[in-house]
């Protein structure tokens, strides 16, 4: 698709009816319109509320499926574009700024187009799904589910062994990114990554098991580093060993310098679809599941039957409900709790002039 030009970045201001009534704030551009707009709308309408700043967000248009690529060719040279017009209803202040997933790649990229830039926010983590993939308040929600009768998943200690598994290749991956040194996403990158991470399978056969969670925690944490252990060693045989433990070492204590990553974190720059989706939605229905199952062993009569099925839904479709709220939820506390990473983008918008 062609870029845009100016007047038609106006006319399709204008054909947004945006001027029909008051509006003063920010017209955000995403690469994917639905879920992009939840995350960054929350964040501009926290940080002007909490700042007294009397303006609001609003998506500018859908691209869903276009990618930043799409983007960044098409919209990079309106971030900060200020629309001021009188209209018969009331003069219209609005600035156009760009929002985009970070995919991790200013960690091996220092070029990348959105970096410091005016007007053009980032999220830091691989994409909005991370926010989705906080530990603590996993921790929280389900605390809520278990009335803290049942023991839970240990949300924290979770990504933390997924980090720590996953570390070595997520250092091979940014070398391979720095050093192009011919290995395909299926050996290295996004692919294998989703490979090792699709917990789906796994899941489903705990089901069927008299398993306890804590048991069921440290055979995921096992399952992943079998497979990345297994991944590493192929690579390994087909390139040599590019990476040693005092290489290894080297660009983690380089991650946490210049951007503050721990290893422990690491899961937060993996590619978040592939996060949210294949490791921890799967986990979370495992485990909505377990919960409710042993609320109901427990059950004494049929008025807590009802009781169980309220709070953990009935059927297959209402539970799905209920789950798909929890995780859809954890940006925002992510966002009101200010996390590490949220700071970061709160800094930006500080530095910002709207």
């Amino acid at each position: 698709m062609a870029k845009f030009t100016e007047n038609e970045i106006k006319n399709r201001l204008v054909g947004m009816g945006l001027f029909k009534d008051s509006y003063k704030g920010v017209i955000a551009i995403h690469e994917d319109y639905k879920d992009d707009q939840k995350f960054w709308g929350h964040l501009f309408n926290t940080f002007f509320r909490e700042q007294n700043i009397n303006k609001s967000y609003r998506p500018f248009a859908s691209y869903e499926g276009t990618g930043v690529d799409f983007v960044r060719d098409s919209f990079a040279e309106f971030a900060g574009y200020a629309y001021k017009v009188k209209t018969k209803y009331e003069e219209v202040d609005l600035k156009l700024v760009i929002c985009v997933d970070a995919d991790s790649k200013y960690l091996y990229e220092k070029q990348t187009w959105y970096l410091n830039k005016p007007y053009i926010f980032h999220t830091y983590a691989y994409s909005i799904e991370n926010y989705n993939c906080f530990g603590e308040f996993l921790n929280q929600e389900f605390a809520k589910y278990s009335l803290n009768q049942i023991p839970t998943i240990d949300f924290v200690q979770l990504f933390k062994g997924f980090s720590l598994a996953l570390s070595t290749l997520f250092c091979y991956w940014i070398y391979n990114e720095q050093n192009q040194t011919g290995m395909g996403t299926d050996e290295v990158g996004k692919e294998k990554q989703k490979e090792i991470m699709n917990m789906e399978t796994f899941c489903k056969g705990l089901k069927n098991d008299e398993i306890d969670l804590q048991t069921s925690q440290n055979e995921i944490i096992t399952e992943i580093s079998k497979l990345a252990k297994e991944c590493i060693e192929e690579l390994e045989h087909s390139y040599g060993k590019l990476i040693d433990e005092n290489s290894k070492q080297e660009m983690l204590a380089e991650f946490k310098t210049q951007y503050g990553i721990e290893e422990q974190e690491l899961f937060l720059y993996f590619k978040g679809h592939w996060v949210f989706d294949e490791f921890l939605v799967p986990i979370v229905q495992y485990h909505f599941w377990y919960l409710k199952n042993e609320f109901f062993k427990k059950a004494e009569n049929d008025l807590r039957k009802n009781q169980i099925n309220n709070q953990f839904g009935e059927t297959e479709a209402e539970s799905n409900i209920k789950i798909k709220t929890i995780v859809e939820k954890i940006h925002e506390i992510a966002i009101h709790h200010k996390t590490p990473l949220i700071n970061k983008i709160w800094h930006d918008l500080m530095k910002t002039t709207f």
